[in-house]
């Protein structure tokens, strides 16, 4: 037998110091590879590129990345950018918009797939500017590199010899094939606290501002290098998504705390604790995503929502927690398809033009493959006691839609709606027959509404209509709230264009029935130094038609220029005894929180 030469012997223990570590039953992965490069010294041009005004010039890296990200100082106003790479002399890849999920002043990860360049550009002039970057092919060197090709292909020996060990998670319940979070993080990115838990009324579908040429193999690198930089650089708990998808239709479990459970993500500002998250990987501004990842994000959300209690289908109103990159002020109630995009909630063009296109069919799909609904309330469902929740004391926007007086079983049926976040009691009155029934009714803030039906005496049922007043005292989250309403038979049909304050003046107007006569009132509330103030004024109501421009006070026009949160309105319509109809009112925001 020949001997090998003693020179080699060295090199063949290094080169399996080197293979030992891929010497393993499952998929191996190079370790990641995070630095950072302190750019406030780095000159900006103002620049003519189109929706940007300052650019900085090529910036080479020290290393090899393979996801970027840039952070900055808090500014009074946001800063769009754009962030482009490069790797060696290859061409620059397309500028890419990296708005911020969370409307930090900090970009979205962008992912490069390896680089050594980027340059970036700016709306404003950024302060303290840094980038961040990460590696997890195992590239950031050129030593590492060839480590990672030797180890890759130990592996690949390994496995095709004994088959992969990595499985993909499969529920008793029904969910699709889903690669579990062990498989592509490991211990690389632990989650910073244990998860949240909230509820999911709907799901929110993003992009994740990424190329569009990644490998197959190459999804679960991908993940790991937005998980290390959501939790390193931008501080977050874990990945803002609850589930990313792939372009060949691989679902990946994202944040922490089990694909079952309504777990609170970081993926769209002021709705996170109702909804759930799922990133389509790659870039959709203009190109379309494969039918493969549209097919399997269907098939993921036909399982989830139903999982949860809610269909696929139809519409659920929220409440928004507010936020800067939010549409929605917080306290204000809004209403979005069960799969809705991000750009619905935030400012922002996630999920791009292209998934846009998609989303008809991807909801028709989910529609088609739906899923028995599960209980709705369960442990899974219910926010905890930490749940973080407005810090405006907000209206809650209390309406009657039902009040109807039975003569003969002498019970006045009422069916009010309430924003969710009311609990408690109510405080009922009934004026009648020159008499005052007073009772209480309970909130129930799950099925949002105040339902009862009261026994009533003789004499108030006999007359047939009433003035039915509801009392709601308020708790620590929701304004006090209080409606006057006519109880009887008829429909008043009361239709009303936004209310506006503007300048100081309150305007409305609308239609009515026009048997209608009175008076339609108008009252503002809003919160000024923790107290809780409400102005009113009225419009006649002549021919069917009414109309209101009138001026606030001046102490309650500063008095809402220095408030603390938002200002509702609430049209009423008390009712009309002699046309018997019942009154009615609606419910608007007309100014956002300052």
């Amino acid at each position: 037998m020949r001997r090998l030469p003693l020179l080699l012997l060295p090199v063949i223990a290094v080169l399996g110091l080197l293979a030992a570590p891929a010497l393993s039953l499952e998929r191996w992965r190079p370790g990641p590879v995070d630095f950072t490069l302190e750019l406030a010294d780095e000159s900006l041009d103002r620049g003519a590129n189109a929706g940007a005004t300052y650019v900085s010039d090529p910036i080479q890296t020290p290393k090899r990345f393979d996801l970027m990200g840039l952070q900055w100082a808090d500014s009074e106003e946001p800063i769009g950018v754009w962030i482009r790479t490069r790797d060696g002399e290859e061409p620059w890849s397309p500028w890419v918009e990296a708005g911020n999920e969370q409307g930090e002043p900090a970009s979205d990860g962008v992912w490069a797939g390896g680089a050594d360049a980027f340059q970036a550009r700016f709306t404003a002039p950024p302060e303290d500017l840094e980038a961040s970057f990460v590696n997890t092919t195992g590239t950031a060197t050129p030593v590492e590199e060839a480590a990672t090709e030797l180890r890759d292909a130990a592996n690949t020996a390994v496995l095709a010899t004994v088959g992969n060990a990595v499985a993909w998670a499969q529920g008793a319940s029904g969910p699709p094939s889903i690669v579990p979070r062990e498989a592509w993080a490991g211990d690389d990115c632990p989650p910073r606290e244990a998860p949240s838990m909230g509820k999911v009324d709907m799901a929110f579908i993003h992009h994740t501002v990424s190329t569009n040429d990644y490998r197959p193999d190459e999804s679960g690198a991908v993940i790991l290098a937005m998980c290390r930089y959501h939790r390193n650089s931008l501080e977050w708990n874990d990945i803002g998504y609850n589930f990313l998808v792939d372009r060949w239709g691989k679902v990946y479990e994202g944040r922490a705390g089990g694909i079952d459970q309504a777990v609170i993500g970081a993926q769209t500002q002021g709705f996170n604790s109702v909804s759930t998250g799922v990133a389509a990987i790659g870039t959709y501004t203009s190109a379309t995503p494969p039918p493969e990842q549209v097919s399997a994000i269907a098939s993921l959300l036909a399982w989830k929502l139903p999982a949860h209690g809610v269909p696929t289908t139809g519409e659920a109103t929220v409440t928004s927690l507010g936020g800067s990159s939010n549409r929605f002020p917080s306290g204000e109630q809004a209403t979005f398809q069960r799969i809705a995009a991000h750009r619905d909630a935030g400012k922002t063009i996630c999920p791009g033009d292209g998934m846009i296109a998609q989303l008809a069919s991807l909801r028709s799909q989910a529609g088609e493959r739906e899923q028995p609904l599960s209980s709705p309330g369960g442990a899974s469902q219910a926010p905890q006691g930490d749940q973080p929740v407005s810090a405006e004391i907000h209206a809650p926007k209390l309406e009657i839609l039902r009040s109807d007086m039975e003569r003969s079983r002498s019970v006045l049926d009422v069916h009010a709606p309430i924003t969710a976040r009311a609990s408690g009691t109510a405080g009922v009155e009934l004026y009648a027959a020159q008499q005052r029934h007073v009772f209480d009714a309970p909130v129930d803030s799950q099925g949002r509404r105040i339902n009862f039906r009261e026994t009533i005496p003789t004499a108030q049922a006999r007359l047939g209509t009433g003035i039915l007043t509801i009392r709601y005292p308020g708790d620590a989250d929701t304004r006090p709230q209080e409606l006057r309403l006519r109880a009887a038979n008829g429909r008043s049909n009361l239709a009303l264009e936004r209310p506006r304050l503007d300048g100081g003046v309150l305007s409305a107007g609308g239609t009515i029935n026009p048997r209608a006569t009175g008076v339609v009132r108008v009252s503002v509330s809003y919160v000024h130094q923790g107290q809780t103030h409400v102005v009113e004024r009225t419009a006649p109501v002549a021919g069917g038609r009414w109309a209101l421009a009138a001026p606030l006070p001046p102490e309650d026009n500063m008095r809402i220029a220095q408030r603390t949160g938002t200002v509702h309105s609430t049209t009423a319509y008390t009712g009309d005894f002699d046309a018997r109809l019942r009154g009615e009112a609606q419910s608007y925001q007309v100014l956002g929180a300052p």
